[in-house]
């Protein structure tokens, strides 16, 4: 009896994939373009580093830091 096993790890955002692996980013897919298949984030999610996150979350985010620093920016000037 033989024993095979697949050491192979899923594809990250921008690497090459196949529709019969998952991506190993969550909320990402294995889309074509050009011809080619690769990870990319899906439907409302963005690329944030390695990551996909929902681009309204992010927004929300960065308006959040961007207040807190002109707080601070008031607050010690």
């Amino acid at each position: 009896m033989q024993i095979s096993l697949s050491l192979e790890r899923s594809p990250m955002l921008g690497e090459e994939c196949t529709k019969d692996v998952e991506c190993a980013v969550e909320n990402a897919e294995c889309i074509e373009s050009d011809g080619i298949n690769t990870c990319q984030c899906s439907g409302a999610f963005i690329a944030e580093e390695l990551m996909c996150v929902d681009s309204g979350v992010k927004e929300t985010i960065s308006r959040g830091i961007i207040a807190i620093a002109s707080i601070s920016a008031a607050l010690f000037s």
